[in-house]
């Protein structure tokens, strides 16, 4: 899981400086541990001998290890994934060891999601946003369908003015449904408007 995060020594052009495992190796005072061979076994062997004879520098070198693994693989277009994350922290459980930085949700979320899974996710959403829209859509048909044959009804009742109460709501309701906001009850204006004994017409 750790062989891709660094390089194994480096190379001398680099300068110095430069992170690679052989650095953070001599900087955790386990430099003997770093072994003259191909990389895959160098860093299972640093990791093992670290693990048997120093389990006291064994956390601190991993956390090194990612830290500095993520500003590299960053700059080799190439970054660390949270998946990737989480199979070190079960790797890690299994050796009965538990970084709480490793854990951290704010440290996790920063890490780049894998494209594919990235590209999965806004299928998902996309998909559920027009199920929700289409949900209320039906939901929108279904109430103004009942609303007409409210209407309706109204229409037909002889008491015209529980008719016109119950207009009122229909129209409140109406309102709310399409988005608006309907104004409180304005039957006592529609009363005092309707009270005037005299009306005078506008000239047209």
């Amino acid at each position: 899981m750790l062989r891709d995060f660094l390089p194994g020594s480096g190379r001398p052009e680099w300068g110095k400086g430069y992170v690679c495992f052989k650095s953070i190796s001599e900087k955790h005072g386990i430099a003997n541990y770093w072994m003259k061979t191909s990389k895959h076994p160098m860093v299972t062997t640093m990791l093992s001998n670290t693990y048997e004879f120093h389990r006291d520098k064994f956390c601190d070198l991993i956390l090194e290890i990612v830290n500095e693994g993520i500003s590299y693989r960053k700059r080799n277009n190439n970054p660390i994934l949270r998946r990737e994350i989480d199979l070190i922290n079960a790797h890690l459980i299994d050796l009965e060891f538990k970084i709480p930085e490793l854990w951290d949700e704010r440290f996790l979320n920063l890490l780049s999601v894998d494209q594919s899974e990235r590209a999965k996710e806004t299928i998902i959403r996309e998909k559920s946003k027009e199920k929700i829209a289409e949900t209320q859509s039906n939901q929108y048909r279904e109430e103004l369908h009942q609303l007409y044959a409210l209407f309706i009804d109204l229409w037909q009742d002889s008491n015209r003015q529980s008719a016109g109460i119950k207009l009122q709501n229909l129209l409140d309701r109406l309102f709310q449904i399409s988005g608006l906001i309907p104004r409180p009850v304005f039957r006592g204006q529609v009363k005092r408007l309707t009270d005037h004994s005299k009306w005078t017409m506008r000239p047209t």
